[in-house]
Order: C-alpha cells, then structure tokens, then sequence
C-alpha cells in the first residue's frame, strides 16, 4: 500500500531559521540505513530485535505527529488483510492470475516483487477462461 501522494516530504521548524525536512520513502529505501537490499520488501527486518537504533528512528511508516496517519492504530493492517481476502475468494488462482511487465516474476514464484510505486503500474489481473 503507498500514499495517495507519490512522494510524502516531512519538514520542522526547530527555530525561526532553521527547518529540517525529510523524504520518506527515499529515508525508507537509504542503503546507508537499511543495508544494500533496502530497495527489496523482507518482512523479517521488521523484527523489532533485528533492527539498529538508526532503522528504529528511520522507520516511519505511519508518519509523526501532528502529520500521524490515522490507519496507525490497526486499522490499515486489518483492512489489507481484509482486502487480501475478499480479493482471495474473488479472483482466486482458479479464477485470475497477475501478469507482471516482467518476464521472471510471472515464471519464478520465489523472485522478490519490486517495491516502488512505478513498478506496480504495468501489472495486471488476467481473467481465466
């Protein structure tokens, strides 16, 4: 899931002439942060005992106050699951397949998605008859 906004910049005012300003999905996927796989969705880096003190302050997937997103409180992780499941029972592999622009993700099952917005824009849902 992605904001409704390509990209989602984060600025502060600390004093009348100093602001602070951050780009979140690029501090996301910083290599310098989050290794040299950044790019690549691993639900395991997310264990709270995996990450370092810098992912733990780098991680805002929610966004900060007074800018907090308001799926925060569970709610954004029950509707994609919801939304899994009615697609699920929907489509269903019997029913509809996703076709991916490329060639490996549609013949390898074990290859990594891509992760970036732009890349999701040439997939498709291909209707079995």
């Amino acid at each position: 899931m992605y904001p409704s906004s390509k990209r989602i910049y984060r600025s502060k005012s600390l004093t009348s002439d100093v602001t602070i300003s951050a780009d979140i999905q690029t501090l996301h996927r910083n290599p310098d942060i989050w290794r040299r796989d950044a790019h690549v969705f691993r639900l395991e880096r997310f264990d709270d005992w995996r990450l370092t003190s810098l992912q733990k302050e780098a991680f805002v997937p929610f966004g900060m106050r007074p800018h907090l997103c308001p799926t925060s409180s569970g709610f954004g992780e029950r509707f994609v699951t919801l939304l899994v499941v009615v697609l699920t029972a929907h489509f269903g592999p019997d029913k509809a397949t996703i076709h991916f622009q490329e060639a490996e993700l549609n013949s390898n099952l074990e290859a990594n998605l891509p992760t970036d917005r732009d890349d999701m824009e040439d997939w498709v849902i291909k209707m079995k008859r």
